[in-house]
C-alpha cells in the first residue's frame, strides 16, 4: 500500500458519495465509507479491488490493509 493508492481509493470512494466522519482505524486496517453509502461503478469497483482495497463484512465497509 503506497499513499498514493490510499489517496486515490479515497479519491475514488468520495466521488461515489462518501462524506463526513468515516475513517477509522484498527491494527493494521482503515476502514472508510460503509458499503450502502457509496455507488460505485463496476470500472471504479474494480480499481478499488485493484489498489488493495476490499469489503470487510463484519463492518459493512469498505476497507484496506496498510
Amino acid at each position: 500500500m503506497t499513499i498514493e493508492d490510499l489517496v486515490e481509493g479515497l479519491r475514488l470512494l468520495i466521488d461515489a458519495g462518501a462524506t463526513g466522519h468515516c475513517l477509522a482505524a484498527e491494527h493494521d486496517v482503515i476502514y472508510t465509507a460503509a458499503t450502502n453509502d457509496v455507488e460505485l461503478t463496476v470500472t471504479q469497483a474494480k480499481r478499488l479491488f485493484k489498489l488493495g482495497f476490499h469489503r470487510d463484512k463484519e463492518t459493512e465497509s469498505w476497507a484496506v490493509f496498510t
